[in-house]
């Protein structure tokens, strides 16, 4: 795991050295961002079946894969204006999936496209950050029947990767309950795209909470997943107990409070081990909170702060690319707000964080791209500049 994270590392440390640079798009562009959304996802429609195929593609069908991600990034860069409205996260979020779209396509591999294929199918994590703060939830699709999805987990992945949650829920739940052989790892992986629905994107954790009670009956479900719903099911009982079910127009100083309640134990420095299930629960649940004021246009001050939190979020909880979002809201947080107070603790973390997972005793020394990258961000600190 650790040396994939290593590879992984240095394959977008290039997508983000110039995250803050402005993305330039293609000129007499007319589409809104409904029309381009859509047409994004009618991409997404033909490529998903593909990219998420269990038997082995034509040449033909390989080619239609590395067409389709060329398109995606031309799709996606046609709507810089529109997104340059939005919130300052959800612009963060938009640079983050154009920029990975770019570093997708400049990789040349036209025999073995399963790297290709793995980071398209990861775009679902990235574009999640942008459909949370999104408070009409708006379908690209209303059904995939006449899709040839290889699986009930390639349909799922895509419905939710589209923002169809409600069948994507429905499809993952089936999942869990019909499929044979599934690994605990597997399981946990479904459970988190249901929680992450309910919880994060939905802010229902009431629903989740009835929808594992549901789960929890059946005796397909193994004893080791059937023990992590049961603390699930705990977890979320909690905290509707402390705080009920909160709205989406809370203030700074209820995230402030949030923070000190679910984040103090948590920190940016190092991988996180050590997170209960309690802990999971409630973070999916501020990073959501978080996404939703963010899109409310909060004042320039607040911003480093949810940066921060944002990171602390996605560093504890771990799954797929979240330490990748965790590094990326932490540098943001410098680049962006260098003179604000939190934009010296955000490089101090990501520091701290890199120096903990490249070095070792018999290997103290930093990696040479890994060096330069602290010191181009401290230049941030040392000569502050105007928030953008």
């Amino acid at each position: 795991m650790k040396s994939f994270r290593v590879i992984l590392f240095f394959l977008l440390l290039g997508l983000f050295a110039c995250s803050t640079n402005k993305i330039s798009s293609p000129k007499n562009s007319t589409k809104t961002l409904n029309e381009a959304m859509t047409e994004i996802g009618s991409t997404m429609v033909d490529v998903y079946p593909l990219i998420l195929s269990e038997t082995p593609l034509t040449n033909s069908q390989n080619n239609q894969i590395l067409q389709s991600s060329k398109k995606l990034e031309q799709l996606f860069s046609q709507i810089d204006h529109q997104i340059s409205k939005k919130s300052t996260t959800y612009q963060l979020s938009y640079e983050l999936i154009l920029e990975y779209l770019q570093a997708t396509n400049d990789i040349d591999n036209s025999v073995d496209l399963s790297f290709i294929k793995q980071r398209l199918v990861t775009l679902s994590d990235f574009c999640v950050s942008c459909h949370t703060q999104d408070n009409k939830l708006r379908t690209f699709f209303s059904t995939t029947k006449s899709k040839n999805f290889s699986s009930l987990g390639a349909e799922a992945e895509f419905n939710f990767a589209t923002r169809n949650y409600s069948e994507a829920a429905k499809l993952f739940e089936k999942k869990l309950l019909f499929s044979t052989n599934l690994s605990h790892s597997e399981s946990l992986k479904i459970l988190n795209r249901l929680l992450v629905i309910y919880i994060q994107v939905l802010n229902k954790p009431l629903k989740a909470k009835q929808v594992l009670i549901r789960l929890s009956q059946r005796n397909s479900i193994s004893e080791d997943t059937s023990d992590y719903i049961d603390k699930v099911i705990t977890a979320i009982t909690k905290m509707l107990a402390a705080h009920g079910n909160v709205p989406d127009d809370v203030k700074f100083k209820d995230l402030q409070e949030f923070a000190y309640q679910y984040l103090l134990d948590a920190n940016a420095r190092q991988a996180f081990t050590g997170m209960t299930v309690g802990e999971e629960v409630e973070r999916l649940w501020l990073r959501g909170v978080l996404f939703r004021y963010l899109n409310e246009e909060p004042k320039a001050e607040e911003i480093p702060y949810i940066l921060y939190w944002l990171a602390l979020c996605y560093r504890s909880i771990g799954y797929g690319y979240d330490y990748t979002l965790a590094d990326f809201y932490l540098k943001q947080c410098v680049k962006r707000y260098p003179e604000h107070p939190m934009a010296q603790r955000c490089f101090n973390d990501y520091k701290d964080y890199v120096e903990f997972y490249f070095t070792t005793p018999t290997e103290p020394i930093l990696p040479m791209e890994i060096s330069q990258e602290l010191e181009d961000l401290e230049i941030f600190i040392k000569k502050p500049k105007l928030s953008r």
